[in-house]
């Protein structure tokens, strides 16, 4: 199916582009952007007017339901939501249940992402065993299962040790950590800040 979207600003970062122009597309793919190609005469055609177009959102930070909590809602759920909303990629906490502490419930996600057909779906790996902050996750072996990054999420680590053994060895592997920077000794007891 081929489509003439006009009249829509189309915004790509990565082009150096943000224009009010029109945008072709055949079977599903960008073929041109501007001039029409000569075999777009028969395409359908779309006003975009007073609409974005841009490429596909990346949400960093999705809490899937699947594994462990399907009856809140489960990975073809949360895709289709997310591509709704123009959000076509996916990468989700470990805080699954089970954890994404083992290369097989990393695979397990990802197969039911494709069994979905929906959004790109990539697990974070639990950077330690249980997201328990004690002991280092096998790193390695959650990466070389797809895992992108991996990350102890909102789980505090038992101590700061824990967390510089977890990054001197992600660091001599070329992983990438995300972590939040919360260090439980100084917070314990505190009260929130007032805005």
């Amino acid at each position: 199916m081929k489509l003439r979207i006009q009249n829509g600003r189309v915004i790509d970062p990565s082009q150096g582009l943000d224009a009010v122009t029109e945008l072709f597309i055949d079977n599903q793919k960008i073929v041109a952007i501007g001039e029409a190609p000569e075999e777009f005469d028969d395409a359908e055609v779309v006003d975009a007017s007073g609409h974005w177009i841009l490429p596909g959102l990346v949400d960093l930070a999705v809490s899937l339901r699947e594994p462990g909590l399907t009856q809140k809602g489960n990975i073809a759920t949360e895709g289709r939501a997310a591509v709704a909303g123009g959000v076509t990629t996916l990468v989700c906490a470990p805080d699954t249940r089970p954890i994404v502490d083992t290369p097989a419930v990393a695979a397990l996600i990802q197969d039911k992402a494709d069994d979905a057909g929906m959004a790109n779906v990539f697990p974070l790996g639990a950077l330690t065993q249980g997201l328990e902050g004690a002991q280092l996750s096998n790193m390695v072996a959650l990466t070389d299962a797809g895992c992108v990054a991996l990350s102890n999420h909102r789980h505090p680590m038992a101590n700061t040790k824990v967390l510089v053994r977890a990054l001197e060895y992600a660091a001599t592997h070329d992983l990438l950590v995300v972590f939040h920077p919360d260090e439980t000794s100084l917070s314990e007891g505190g009260v929130p800040m007032k805005v």
